[in-house]
This record gives structure tokens, sequence and C-alpha cells, in this order.
């Protein structure tokens, strides 16, 4: 009987270890979570009363709460057994997980745990090319985009520089989409002026495609051009990028004057109307002169 089990541990360890993604092939987090953990938590068996056979479920959690915590790999139960800072270890059964792996499952928890085959993942992609991609293209990126002039430190124009936030911190919570100060700017609910700047608020539609968009992961398909954004009145001089106007040039008796633009300026001015101007010399300034009564 001993021996009996012997092998069929042996046997299950094995199988386990076969279905394991090796590092040069196609691994990600879901695949690390199939063949690591969900031989015990499913919806069948259930252990812990936690399914980590789906991205609900795994949000969901068990009896200590969520497995996964998206953007935030270091306060996921799921991360914390497998790489043995809490007990019991998981797998209960085998040797620790890689190092590699456990890489590979913290990035993956990290830009907000996208399961690529679940349900709904293609309507994901959809939205965001149907609704949000065109949302920030006409309202958002001409602000917030990569390089100079980058309102509040914030960028757009992918999922990582939205990730970072700006100066005043995060803009968006992955694990509570609906705290996002980002969805607060947009419904001027926030300290500070609403967004888009100096704009009506969006229709209630696009805010909530917004909110549903984060509750998802806030993925792109691709990173949006600031090149291709558009902005109401973009044509009128108040924003366009300043450009230092050269000074003219004095000649003659002026020539040595004064290298003050304002005086260079004064002094074309003054020729336009008079081909001789003349030109007073500064006055110097005086100091503790009385004031007679």
């Amino acid at each position: 009987m001993r021996r009996f089990r012997q092998s069929g541990w042996v046997g299950w360890l094995a199988a386990v270890l076969i279905t394991i993604p090796r590092a040069g092939g196609d691994i990600g987090g879901p695949a690390i979570l199939k063949a690591r953990c969900t031989s015990c938590h499913n919806p069948q068996s259930k252990q812990s009363k936690l399914d980590l056979t789906t991205r609900e479920s795994a949000l969901a959690g068990g009896e200590r709460g969520p497995a996964i915590v998206p953007g935030k790999s270091r306060d996921s139960l799921v991360y914390q057994f497998s790489s043995r800072q809490l007990r019991p270890f998981m797998p209960p059964v085998g040797d620790p997980v890689p190092a590699e792996e456990l890489k590979t499952l913290a990035t993956w928890i990290d830009s907000g745990a996208p399961w690529s085959n679940a349900p709904g993942s293609a309507q994901s992609a959809s939205l965001f090319s149907s609704a949000i991609k065109p949302l920030l293209e006409q309202k958002c990126v001409s602000c917030h985009h990569t390089g100079a002039g980058k309102a509040g430190g914030l960028d757009l124009t992918s999922r990582e520089k939205l990730l970072e936030g700006g100066d005043h911190g995060p803009v968006v919570a992955l694990d509570n989409p609906e705290s996002s100060v980002l969805l607060a700017k947009l419904r001027h609910t926030a300290t500070g002026p609403g967004m888009p700047f100096n704009q009506p608020q969006l229709p209630a539609e696009s805010i909530e495609n917004v909110a549903k968009w984060l509750r998802e992961g806030a993925h792109y398909n691709s990173p949006i051009e600031a090149k291709t954004a558009t902005r109401p009145g973009s044509d009128h001089w108040a924003f366009q990028k300043p450009v230092k106007a050269p000074l003219p040039k004095l000649t003659g008796s002026l020539r040595f004057w004064s290298s003050n633009p304002v005086d260079l300026l004064l002094a074309q001015d003054g020729r336009k109307r008079d081909s001789n101007p003349r030109l007073k010399p500064i006055a110097e300034p005086c100091f503790g002169a009385s004031i007679s009564t």
C-alpha cells in the first residue's frame, strides 16, 4: 500500500511537471495558474473556497480574501503563497515555483492580470478600439502626451504611462477602479478642474465606458499617437507654442546705445515714425533725495 501511494504521488507530480510551461514557450500568468494551482482550486474541488480557473473567481478570492489584486503583485495572496512568503507554501508538493515563473507571475499581476482567453476579452478589445481610443485621441492626449508640455505630468498615450500616473500620483486604481482619480476628474467630483479641461462634462455613456474599461484592466490594443489627436480651437494663438521673435538690429549712432530688448524694440518703433529719433540717456536713480513741501 505504501509503495502504491508513493508511486501515485510520483505519477501525479510527474503529470504536473509535464504540464508546466517552460521558459522558452508561451508562458503567462494564467498558464502558470493552470499548471500549478487549478488541480486543487477549481469549481469542483475549490479548496479553501478558492477557484483560480477564471479572472472573476480569482479576484473574488477564497477564505483568506482576493487571490489577485490587479496591479499589486506583492499584495496578492497567490504570489505570496507561491513565493513562500506565507504558509502553507504553494504548490503543497514538489519543488518551489522557479524564480523565472515567479517573475512572470508578478509582472502579469502588476500589468492588471489580463486573462487573454477569458470570456469578454474580445469585447474588451472592441471597447477600447470603438470607444476609449477615439475618446482619448479627441479629448485627452492633446494635453496628456509624451514630451514637453505634458499637462500634470500625465501621459495617456500608452497603458504603461497611464499606470505611472502624473505629478500628483496614480490616476488609476486597478484594484478599485471606482476610486480612480481619472473617473473622479471625468465626473467632475474631484478637487480641482474637471476633465476635459475647460470643456463640458462628457456624456454619461462615455464615462461609463471608461469605468468599464478600467474594471477590465485598462488595456490598450496599441499606443496612441499624440500627433493624431485633435483639440477644438487648437488653431487659436493661445494654443500655439511660443516662438522667440528676432530682435531688431540698430545701426549708426544707435548701434551701441542699448542691448536691452525693450530698448531695441522702442528704438525700432521710433525710427518708423521719425528717421532720427531723439533718445534720451537712461536716467540714473537718485537715492536719498529730500522732498520739499
